[in-house]
């Protein structure tokens, strides 16, 4: 650091990168590419930053890191990117939230290995619920079959062209939605084959490591509803008032045209949801009613399609809210 009077202190690109946590090569390319900082020159042609280049610094790598482009940041003052970390943090909130209301269960694997399932097993951890654990294929098959895992763990020393098929066989005896396969070693030409039929992992591998590579961190799992009995007095009982709907076809369409800039596509999403939600409604009233079991099964799937779009629309609503899109609204 040089300090010169009456001037700011002075940093090197070097100490920018330990200040800020970025490379020396991405300063360079956000400063080349995207003009996001612009480097005073000394005498022999070094680079120096400024206090305020390297909070800056500091502000657009926080931003990255939680999912915006550079390119789309890189011009944005200090306040606006501060405001940008905010509002990422609050989606990450009400995802967190969200997640934290909703039952969850833990993972079944079954896994076939000699190393794996005691390590497993000594780790016990929460998350994964070990269905069958076995060293010994044939008792492996026998214990399996039918049970329907959510994953099939296969622990090999070695890949070879037979892999593929022990995948398929145990993966359609387990009635498992995913394969897994731990190996240690493997020519490239087998590994790219198991690649079609599995994930692989190399050995060694712990819970964590398992749960991360498969998305297993405690599958959500939702209450089951009530279904009302269908018939015609039940179906009006039970969706006496429909939700009146919250935004009309033309303002969905604006949403649902928006300019990607937010780098979000959930307004995009969310009102084509209503849309179609509320088409169903439509059609739902004006199906030719065949009898009066006909009549009150359509009036039942009238007032689901209801209850979902305005829950949809409480997700839209939010979403308007918290990306400040209210202007794209306009009139009804």
């Amino acid at each position: 650091m040089d300090k010169k009077p009456g001037d700011h202190s002075r940093y090197r690109i070097g100490t920018v990168a330990k200040l800020t946590g970025l490379s020396t090569h991405t300063i360079r390319i956000w400063e080349r590419r995207y003009a996001a900082v612009v480097a005073q020159r000394d005498e022999r042609g070094r680079r120096h930053y400024g206090s305020d280049d390297v909070e800056r610094l500091t502000l657009l790598k926080a931003v990255t890191e939680r999912g915006r482009p550079i390119r789309l940041i890189a011009n944005l003052d200090a306040a606006e990117l501060v405001n940008q970390l905010e509002l990422l943090d609050g989606h990450a909130r009400v995802r967190q939230n969200l997640a934290a209301e909703m039952p969850m269960r833990p993972q079944r694997v079954a896994v076939l290995g000699e190393y794996l399932p005691q390590r497993l097993a000594a780790e016990a951890d929460p998350d994964l619920q070990l269905v069958v654990a076995d060293a010994d294929p044939g008792r492996f098959r026998a214990d399996v079959k039918g049970l329907k895992p959510d994953a099939v763990v296969i622990e090999l020393a070695t890949l070879d062209s037979a892999t593929p098929a022990l995948v398929d066989d145990l993966r359609k005896c387990a009635g498992a939605t995913a394969a897994l396969v731990v190996y240690s070693y493997g020519r490239r030409a087998d590994i790219q084959l198991a690649q079609d039929k599995a994930t692989l992992l190399r050995s060694p591998v712990s819970a964590e490591d398992l749960k991360r590579t498969l998305g297993l961190f405690r599958r959500r799992e939702p209450e089951a509803a009530e279904i009302p009995p269908c018939s015609a007095a039940a179906a009006h009982a039970a969706f006496a008032e429909v939700p009146q709907r919250r935004f009309t076809r033309r303002q969905l369409a604006r949403l649902a045209g928006i300019s990607p800039e937010i780098q979000c596509e959930c307004p995009r999403h969310l009102a084509e949801l209503v849309r179609s939600l509320s088409d169903f409604e439509t059609y739902s009233q004006q199906c030719e009613d065949r009898s009066e079991e006909d009549a009150a099964l359509h009036a039942w799937l009238h007032g689901i399609a209801a209850q979902a779009r305005a829950l949809i629309e409480t997700g839209l609503g939010r979403v308007v809210e918290v990306e400040g899109l209210d202007q794209v609204l306009g009139d009804k």
